[in-house]
């Protein structure tokens, strides 16, 4: 029982997270000593000036990446389907001399359903 109350707990705050650090504001100021501080709290001492600082869109990248992947993805097809075009008129060019009237009828029917299939691979991809 504790430990679903604790799961639950650890998912309201892990939705809960992103929504904070995106309306937090950034403070800059220099200390005394001339060093620069970055800090989410205005010091309570310091003359800080407010950051303008745009939240990572995450989502963004990730369509990004998407399109790139799909890109990729289309090139490859097509430069595979121009050498499978050959491939597969290669191929069924071979199994159509190999299919003769001496065969059985067992192996002449698999090697037809053989030839029907990279037909239908010919027509989809050339």
């Amino acid at each position: 029982m504790r430990m679903v109350n604790l799961l639950k707990l650890l998912l309201v705050a892990t939705l809960y997270l992103p929504l904070q650090s995106e309306s937090a504001e950034t403070y800059r100021w220099i200390d005394s000593s001339g060093k620069v501080h970055f800090s989410d709290r205005e010091p309570l001492n310091q003359k800080s000036t407010s950051l303008d600082i745009e939240p990572i869109k995450t989502l963004k990248f990730r369509q990004i990446k998407r399109k790139l992947h799909k890109q990729k993805k289309a090139k490859k097809r097509t430069q595979n389907s121009t050498s499978n075009c050959s491939k597969l008129k290669q191929q069924i060019a071979k199994l159509e001399s190999s299919l003769t009237v001496r065969q059985t009828a067992k192996d002449f029917d698999k090697k037809n359903k053989y030839l029907v299939k990279l037909r239908w691979q010919k027509i989809k991809s050339c």
